[in-house]
């Protein structure tokens, strides 16, 4: 069966929780980072949290338009399903996504899938809960996704970086290797897209990622001290 975002997002919201009005920064968070530095990891923890405290978290993706565009396609050619599918066939999709991504975002200046999401961002229904828009990927053009968070609809941008640990064997000190962008497109936009942030994460990889509940204490602790 098949759902459009916009019936995904809202079936989303008329089974979420009620929730109880909180005082934030914004009810409107948006997060970066390079493909794999933890941005959906980041929302399941936030949600689970904010759930906990009876407040209302939604995930909203541009990327899901994106793979609905491509679904019917790579079924057919792949049976790979983009919507529902493993980190090893994404990343078998992923040159195909960015083409597909890159070149809509060319003939229409970066607005295309911002379009496609804009109003679920703005939808009224369940208005006192956080929607999270977890992939903000491109700072191109003059109204690129950047500037639609901050200055179109209010949000706040959270960038993430992910790293490993080692142990350099000349000097004995544990250093931290980053995770690197998966593309030349990561590598132009995320550069800038960080030097936009509101709020900047470092964070370790763990096999366990309860163990990261500590960095969304602190975050949430931050969107709750608007000074």
């Amino acid at each position: 069966m098949y759902f459009s975002v916009d019936k995904i997002f809202r079936l989303c919201m008329f089974s979420s929780m009620e929730v109880v009005p909180v005082k934030f920064r914004s009810r409107i968070i948006g997060i970066s980072g390079v493909a794999g530095s933890g941005k959906d990891t980041f929302f399941n923890l936030l949600q689970s949290y904010l759930n906990a405290r009876d407040i209302g978290c939604i995930k909203v993706s541009l990327a899901d338009c994106l793979k609905e565009d491509l679904k019917d396609f790579c079924v057919s050619n792949y049976n790979i399903d983009p919507t529902n599918c493993k980190r090893s066939d994404k990343n078998l999709l992923r040159p195909l996504m960015v083409f597909h991504g890159t070149t809509m975002r060319g003939l229409s200046n970066g607005r295309h899938w911002i379009n496609k999401v804009d109003s679920l961002i703005k939808d009224k229904t369940h208005k006192n809960s956080i929607k999270v828009i977890t992939d903000i990927r491109f700072n191109q053009y003059k109204r690129d996704e950047v500037n639609w968070l901050k200055n179109e609809i209010g949000g706040v941008l959270v960038h993430l970086r992910q790293y490993s640990e080692f142990k350099n064997l000349e000097t004995g000190k544990t250093q931290k290797d980053f995770l690197h962008p998966a593309n030349i497109y990561e590598e132009i936009n995320d550069p800038q897209i960080r030097e936009n942030a509101d709020y900047k994460l470092d964070w370790k990889k763990v096999s366990d990622t309860v163990a990261l509940t500590p960095h969304i204490r602190k975050f949430v602790k931050w969107m709750e001290n608007k000074d």
